[in-house]
């Protein structure tokens, strides 16, 4: 079986598909994997899970699987009732709908030995969605033996690839705050694929470049829309930075911005963030300022947007 593996910032370095045998000439429509969740269980009181296998997509760009989702017996992701969400880690191009694409999952529950092992879901459907000439969300359910998976879609119209990279140009991310990056369209607002959700673990850096690691970095926007990125830091449950940038699309090319922001643990002021305004954030130091805002430090974000077109031809 083949399955498509080339590095998403690689691909970026070379013009994206620039060397493949897809001839980049007209602009396709495209599915988004906002999420994928498990939504049903057949014995509920197997909580919490611990997942292994893979989930892909096949479409008519190639016969290559297009890889969402993929972790070794020995790596498995928990899943619990409360979060029944996979980690997902792809794809590493665009889904193409001209034709009908195919959703395959194979995933299994790990027992205390591999014998005791447990399918989870094991299924390839044909996804078709072709009612509609505006770009949407929907939700499609496919169930198996012993699980119901809910798919998360965006059905986005005469769309364009873009690949996104996020380094650390100046400053840090502040120690003890999880760090969420996300992306979408804004076409469909409030759907949002995460491109990264440190959780406890910091956000990792590469040494060279400080290149932010995002597990995914892969988004599809209207050929004349917008694509979003927004950045979140929370301590515990509370959010204290929610920013955005937007970047009108282009068939090729590449976007530059930056974004400078300041980490404040009370925030005086509404954020509108979806404006791009800035927070009026004490920047005197570390101590709580003349806004009764507690800073915690501030950090320069700088963005490469690579857009390219996928075509089936």
């Amino acid at each position: 079986m083949w399955s498509t593996t080339s590095s998403p910032s690689r691909l970026a370095s070379l013009g994206r598909h620039g060397t493949s045998d897809i001839r980049a000439t007209t602009v396709a429509s495209k599915t988004l994997v906002f999420s994928l969740k498990i939504a049903k269980l057949r014995v509920p009181s197997q909580w919490p899970l611990q997942v292994f296998g893979m989930v892909a997509i096949r479409d008519c760009v190639d016969h290559n699987r297009n890889i969402i989702f993929d972790r070794a017996r020995d790596n498995c992701q928990t899943v619990t009732r409360e979060d029944p969400y996979l980690k997902l880690t792809g794809p590493t191009r665009s889904v193409v709908v001209l034709d009908p694409a195919t959703f395959e999952v194979d995933l299994k529950v790990k027992g205390t030995t591999e014998s005791e092992d447990q399918w989870l879901s094991f299924l390839a459907v044909t996804y078709r969605h072709f009612s509609r000439f505006d770009s949407h969300l929907l939700e499609r359910d496919y169930a198996s033996k012993l699980s119901e998976l809910q798919f998360q879609l965006g059905s986005i119209i005469y769309s364009v690839e873009a690949t996104i990279e996020v380094r650390i140009t100046s400053g840090s991310w502040p120690h003890g705050l999880r760090a969420q990056f996300t992306a979408g369209t804004a076409s469909i607002p409030g759907a949002e694929l995460i491109l990264l959700d440190s959780g406890d673990h910091g956000v990792p850096v590469a040494e060279i470049g400080r290149r932010i690691e995002l597990s995914r970095c892969v988004a599809s926007v209207e050929v004349d829309g917008e694509l979003r990125v927004r950045v979140k830091a929370f301590l515990g449950d509370k959010i204290v930075v929610n920013r955005v940038k937007a970047f009108k699309s282009r068939t090729t090319g590449v976007s530059n911005e930056s974004l400078r922001v300041h980490f404040d643990r009370e925030i005086s002021q509404a954020q509108t963030a979806d404006e791009g305004e800035i927070s009026k954030a004490n920047t005197a130091g570390k101590g709580v300022g003349p806004l009764g805002v507690d800073f915690l430090g501030c950090c320069t974000f700088g963005f490469n947007i690579s857009w390219s077109v996928i075509s089936s031809r």
